[in-house]
C-alpha cells in the first residue's frame, strides 16, 4: 500500500549521455524534461519529479529536481558512455539510486537496461522495428525469440507503458501480447520555436553554408536503413525531374557502407550527382532547409511516431508520408499520406508544389497549425496523467 505522501518518481536523463542522446531518443528526452518543467505548477503539489542523470562504478548515483538543469546537463555530455555500459549501471546502479528517493515509480526511457529489482517502472515504448521486420535488423535465426522474449519481459511486467503513437500501442499489444489496459498512447512532443522559419536572408545563407543553392529540392532527415523506403523516394525524385529541376537533400549523419549502399541506389534510380548528403547539421541549419524545401518527403515504412515530420510542420514545410507508418498520425490532415510504394503520386506531388506556390504557403501553413497541438508542453501534461494513473494502481493494490 503506497503512502499518501506526495510519492516520488524518478525519470531516467542518462540516455541523454550515450549514443541515444544524438538521436530521436534524446530529443524526446530533452523535451520531456522541460516539458515537464514547464507545467510544473500542474504536478509539484502532488508528485515528486526527479531526473536520474548519472550512473558510474565509483560514485553515488546523480539526481536532479531541477528538470531544466538535467536536461542541459546530460545532453552537454551526449555520446561520452557507450550504450553496453549503460545497459549494465542501469541494471545494477540504477536501484541504489531508486532505493536512495524512495521512489514510488520509475520512468523507464529506454529500452536498455531494467533495473535487475526496485519499484514499478513506467516504461516508454518507441517502436518494434526489430520484431516487424527480423529478416533486415535481427543478425540470426536465434535473434528473433531472444528479442522477443527480452521485449515481452520489459513491457509486460511494467505497470504502465507509454506508447508514442497508436501504431506502436498495436504493435505492443499485437507482436509482444502486453495487456492492453496497461498502454496508453503519449504522442512526442517538440518544442516549435525550435523549428520556426528565420528571416529569408539568413534562411539563405544558411542553406548556402552547407552548398544548397537556388535549385528546387525536396528534403529528408535521418538515417537510410531498411524501413526508410529510400529506393521508392529516389525514384519519386527521378519521375518528378521530368518535369522539373529538382534534387534531394539529405540530412543526417551516415556511416560510410551506409553512405555507399545509398549513392548506389541513387546511380540506379538515375539521380547519380542530384542527391546532396550533408551529414549532421544543427538544428538552426536544418531549419533553414526545412523552411526552403519544396516538401519534407518522409515515406518511410514505420517509425514510432517520426521527429521530423512534427519539426517540417512546425516549420511550415509540406510533408509527404506512407499510410500506416506511424507518421500518417503525426500529420493527421495537414499533410500528404500515400501508399509506400506509390512513386507516381509522390513526384506528381512534389511538381504540384513547386507549381503552385500558394499551394506550398497553404501546406505549410496547415502544417504549422496542426503542430501546434504537438508541443512538449501537451506531452508532458500526457506523462504527467500517466503518472497520476499509476500511482492510483498503485494506491488500489
Amino acid at each position: 500500500m503506497l503512502s499518501a505522501r506526495r510519492p516520488t518518481i524518478v525519470i531516467d536523463a542518462t540516455p541523454l549521455r550515450t549514443p541515444s542522446g544524438v538521436r530521436g531518443i534524446g530529443r524526446y528526452l530533452f523535451d520531456l524534461l522541460y516539458g515537464l518543467d514547464e507545467v510544473r505548477s500542474l504536478w509539484e503539489d502532488d508528485l515528486d519529479l526527479i531526473a536520474l542523470t548519472d550512473l558510474s562504478w565509483g560514485a553515488p548515483p546523480s539526481l536532479s529536481r531541477d528538470l531544466r538543469a538535467a536536461a542541459e546537463e546530460t545532453s552537454a555530455q551526449k555520446g561520452t558512455v557507450a550504450n553496453a555500459t549503460m545497459r549494465r549501471l542501469r541494471q545494477l546502479r540504477a536501484p541504489a539510486a531508486l532505493r536512495a528517493t524512495s521512489a514510488a515509480l520509475f520512468h523507464q526511457t529506454e529500452a536498455l537496461g531494467t533495473p535487475l529489482w526496485g519499484p514499478p517502472r513506467l516504461v516508454t515504448l518507441y517502436d518494434l522495428i526489430p520484431l516487424r521486420y527480423p529478416t533486415q535488423y535481427l543478425k540470426s535465426r536465434t535473434a528473433f525469440p531472444r528479442e522477443w522474449v527480452v521485449a515481452q519481459r520489459r513491457y509486460s511486467t511494467a505497470l504502465r507503458v507509454a506508447a508514442i503513437s497508436r501504431r506502436t500501442r498495436e504493435d505492443a499489444i499485437a507482436l509482444l501480447r502486453v495487456d492492453p489496459r496497461k498502454v496508453s498512447v503519449v504522442p512526442t512532443g517538440i518544442d516549435l520555436s525550435r523549428w520556426y522559419a528565420h528571416d529569408s536572408a539568413t534562411d539563405e545563407r544558411r542553406r548556402e553554408a552547407v552548398g544548397v543553392g537556388s535549385r528546387p529540392y525536396a528534403l529528408f532527415v535521418g538515417y537510410g536503413d531498411h524501413r526508410k523506403n529510400t529506393r521508392v523516394m529516389f525514384e519519386a525524385i527521378a519521375r518528378a525531374r521530368r518535369s522539373m529541376d529538382i534534387e534531394l537533400v539529405w540530412a543526417g549523419k551516415l556511416s560510410e557502407p551506409l553512405l555507399a549502399r545509398l549513392q548506389q541506389e541513387a546511380r540506379d534510380a538515375g539521380i547519380d550527382g542530384r542527391v546532396r548528403f550533408l551529414g549532421y547539421v544543427d538544428d538552426d541549419t536544418l531549419s533553414s532547409l526545412y523552411a526552403g524545401a519544396v516538401a519534407e518527403v518522409f515515406v518511410s515504412r514505420l517509425e514510432g511516431f517520426g521527429l521530423p515530420v512534427a519539426e517540417a510542420m512546425a516549420a511550415r514545410c509540406p510533408v509527404i508520408v506512407a499510410r500506416n507508418s506511424g507518421c500518417d498520425e503525426v500529420v493527421g490532415e495537414a499533410g500528404y499520406v500515400v501508399d509506400p510504394d506509390d512513386v507516381p503520386a509522390i513526384a506528381d506531388i512534389l511538381v504540384a508544389l513547386h507549381g503552385d506556390p500558394a499551394l506550398r504557403a497553404e501546406r505549410g501553413a496547415a502544417g504549422a497549425a496542426h503542430a501546434q497541438a504537438l508541443t512538449r508542453s501537451v506531452m508532458a501534461q500526457g506523462y504527467v496523467a500517466l503518472y497520476r494513473e499509476a500511482i492510483k494502481a498503485l494506491r488500489s493494490r
